[in-house]
């Protein structure tokens, strides 16, 4: 052994126990006294402190008698007089259980016998028959004045319920009765009556829906016949996407009637938001009526006709609310990017409506409806159609 490391560096050795001096003050105020030696003072040193000086005395006697142990040969306050010796008459007659060895022998309780001695078995009775008709008519176990009373009761309820029952058929009859019949009016024609009727069954075989689909999705949009050769006219927006993808998708028109018939995109103008479609083999076509959109004026009454919202044959009716309405067009799936010089008008205009006519109450085309605008998107809002006089000129331009 040395007193290097591993590193060849000297060990420290510990150090000495520091014993600092106690200041005199701490040491006369915490020290021993003087002439002690340990921590106990020895018996002769025990000062006499007079009456609060510790002695040694007999117990108080009401302490002694309640906490202490029973006199021998005195009974214990615990057990009753009548049971005096019950327990040492148990105990001398039970020999042959054990005593318990966790028992004090020494205390005055013990365990003895319950307080109270087994029930006897209750003898079930004897099972009674069901009350019969005879019994109870003939049998006296229900009283005459009993029998009087129920069968007053049964009476009464009878006349009571029969009363309900003719009350009930009568009003049920005065509503199911053949007398009565309902006033029809004779109709003085075949024409429907009212300015607005007369103009939408005016244009209702020349308004369109159109459907362009594919495998996977498809459009919808309305559309009018202007030319007895199978010209119809609707907005760009509503077949661009077919137009630009012609192998993957398929245009058909739907007229009034339900007819469904294939159809030929002959031309489209994305800035003007206006296209031309084409259907062959189709007679009597309903050709609509072209009006002059320089002649319309702000609070005309209109009707906008069209497939809002997938609903064939659908028009509604408002008034022209402004002109010359500068609206932005466009949306997704769509090369339509213009501005358009709208006519404004608060007819309903919704998803689908876009290619139908906007009709004065000459039952004339006096624009195409384009757009709407609505703060939801519910039924109600304000509408946009392209003025049918610049639908004249691109429609005549893209079937030439």
């Amino acid at each position: 052994m040395s007193n290097l490391d591993e590193t060849g560096r000297e060990r420290l050795q510990p150090r000495p126990v520091s014993r600092p001096p106690v200041d005199p003050a701490a040491q006369r105020t915490f020290g021993r006294p003087s002439g002690v030696d340990g921590p106990f003072l020895g018996a002769d040193k025990h000062r006499d402190q007079g009456e609060y000086a510790p002695k040694d005395q007999a117990p108080d006697p009401v302490l002694a008698e309640a906490f202490g142990r029973p006199y021998s040969g005195v009974e214990s306050l615990q057990r009753h007089p009548t049971d005096a010796g019950a327990l040492e008459a148990e105990r001398d007659g039970d020999t042959d259980e054990p005593d318990d060895p966790w028992r004090n022998p020494g205390a005055a309780a013990g365990l003895g016998t319950p307080a109270l001695g087994p029930t006897g078995s209750t003898v079930a009775a004897a099972p009674t028959g069901k009350l019969g008709v005879r019994d109870v008519l003939f049998g006296g176990r229900v009283s005459y004045v009993a029998l009087a009373v129920l069968g007053i009761a049964a009476l009464v309820i009878g006349v009571a319920g029969g009363w309900v029952g003719r009350t009930t058929a009568e009003v049920v009859e005065a509503f199911t009765t053949s007398k009565v019949t309902l006033e029809t009016s004779d109709g003085g024609g075949d024409e429907p009556q009212g300015q607005f009727a007369k103009v939408a069954a005016a244009v209702a075989d020349s308004v369109v829906t159109i459907e362009a689909t594919s495998k996977t999705e498809g459009s919808q949009g309305s559309g009018v016949v202007v030319d007895g050769r199978g010209y119809i006219v609707t907005n760009n927006h509503v077949i661009s996407e077919a137009a630009t993808n012609p192998s993957e998708f398929k245009m058909a028109v739907v007229f009034n009637d339900g007819t469904e018939v294939p159809a030929n995109l002959v031309g489209r103008d994305p800035k003007t938001d206006l296209a031309v479609l084409k259907v062959d083999n189709v007679d009597n076509l309903s050709v609509a009526r072209m009006g002059d959109s320089e002649k319309v004026r702000v609070g005309e009454e209109v009707i906008a006709a069209g497939a809002p919202l997938g609903l064939r044959s659908t028009v509604t009716h408002g008034i022209i609310s402004a002109l010359h309405r500068p609206v932005p067009l466009s949306g997704d799936g769509s090369d339509t990017d213009t501005v358009i010089d709208g006519v404004q008008t608060d007819a309903s205009i919704n998803h689908g409506n876009s290619g139908g006519p906007l009709i004065n109450m000459n039952a004339e085309v006096i624009g195409i409806n384009t757009a709407g605008k609505s703060l939801s998107d519910s039924a109600s809002g304000l509408g946009f159609a392209i003025p049918v006089n610049e639908v004249k000129e691109v429609v005549e331009t893209l079937i030439q």
